[in-house]
């Protein structure tokens, strides 16, 4: 089950920077016409880890650089999110 806070160590170190960053393209490129993205989104083309993945978009969440409006019972790779501006 996905634990963001068991994953977020993984993050700072140099392949977590390089996810983070891959993640953050991929959402300036989706978002460059609307305010919103899917989890979906933020994560195509990576590879590795769906849930490092997932991680490196709560970790931007966490630094609000956007916030999410999808609700509790959606599945993971539909969390949707809206850019604040």
């Amino acid at each position: 089950m996905y634990n963001y806070e068991e994953l977020k160590p993984k993050l700072f170190s140099e392949e977590g920077f390089k996810l983070i960053e891959s993640v953050r393209r991929n959402i300036a490129a989706v978002t460059k016409e609307r305010d919103f993205f899917l989890m979906e989104e933020a994560t195509h083309g990576i590879v590795g880890s769906n849930w490092e993945a997932m991680s490196a978009v709560d970790f931007l969440k966490e630094q609000r650089n956007f916030y999410e409006i999808s609700g509790q019972d959606c599945e993971g790779q539909h969390r949707t999110f809206k850019i604040l501006k």
